[in-house]
């Protein structure tokens, strides 16, 4: 905790979901969307109704000494985003010294449209070391810096029913962004993305919570990992957690009650005594790895061996 209060890094952050939805006609344009069907052209290779709406990232300006954060120009290389919500962002910060940084981002609303699930992801640029503390969890989707990877998000509107983010409304949360090295004076070297669900939820899980583990784990003595797991839909669910330097595999775990699933971890494997980071994976996946096409949630929980 020292190095957040050392280093504090502010940015009061307004991000417009544009007023161009739903401004002009299909017909007229094939890259202008209707009311009903905006952002198909350029929608993310998905069933799942996300996109992206705009993409950001900081930089020095060595004139006034200060950062700024922009809207990145060149992010359609990498990045498909949809064209019907147009992001502007206003932003003021200010830097005191390197280490983990607080980011306040706001956002609001001016559309007619309401946007569900609205995240805010921190993605590394390939080879960058900075990733979020606080993620609320964390996805593979958008990334750009290779398979596997996974990088945290924080979640707007958690407050409201179905995450709903409404026209006209305002929401805010705070960031807290680490890096293994200093903060130079220069372009930090990750990419905020902002992603929304349209025009309803998201079909996968939004949200895992709430992970123990009832106590350290030995090679008799088993352990109880309990874990919260939220999905909109109450559709088919798949929760296990990565326990391979543990177990020699996955621990596949079972809904007990409502939204909570839990499971036993015993050290089959042998592992050394020590702290070991797993990563619980949730999503609505059913059926053949060739038929799924959904989004996978993750977040992660320390298990102790002794």
């Amino acid at each position: 905790m020292k190095s957040l209060i050392n280093s504090i890094l502010t940015i009061i952050a307004i991000i417009f979901f544009a007023g161009s939805i739903g401004c002009g006609n299909s017909a007229d344009s094939p890259l202008v969307p209707d009311e009903t069907t905006p952002g198909v052209q350029n929608a993310v290779p998905t069933d799942q109704g996300r996109y992206i709406v705009g993409v950001y990232n900081i930089v020095y300006d060595d004139a006034t000494e200060s950062y700024a954060l922009v809207q990145k120009r060149n992010a359609e290389r990498h990045y498909n985003i949809t064209n019907f919500i147009a992001p502007h962002m206003a932003v003021s910060f200010w830097v005191d010294l390197p280490g983990t940084s607080f980011v306040n981002v706001t956002m609001t609303n001016p559309s007619k449209f309401t946007a569900y699930d609205v995240r805010v992801i921190l993605i590394p640029w390939p080879g960058g070391s900075y990733y979020l503390a606080n993620a609320d969890d964390y996805t593979s989707w958008f990334d750009t810096t290779g398979p596997g990877a996974v990088n945290g998000f924080i979640a707007y509107a958690k407050d409201v029913q179905k995450r709903a983010f409404y026209p006209g409304a305002t929401h805010g949360e705070q960031f807290w962004i680490g890096t293994d090295g200093s903060f130079p004076p220069g372009t930090p070297q990750y990419d905020l993305v902002v992603s929304v669900s349209w025009p309803g939820n998201c079909d996968d899980p939004y949200e895992i919570s709430n992970q123990t583990i009832s106590n350290p784990v030995t090679v008799s003595m088993p352990g109880l990992l309990t874990v919260d797991v939220f999905d909109h839909h109450y559709g088919p669910m798949r929760v296990m957690v990565d326990t391979w330097r543990i177990t020699g595999g996955y621990t596949h775990l079972s809904n007990t009650t409502g939204v909570t699933w839990a499971g036993t971890i015993l050290n089959t494997a042998g592992a050394s005594p020590g702290t070991y980071r797993c990563r619980i994976i949730a999503d609505n996946y059913y059926g053949s790895e060739q038929d799924y096409d959904g989004e996978t949630l993750y977040d992660f929980i320390d298990i102790v061996v002794q």
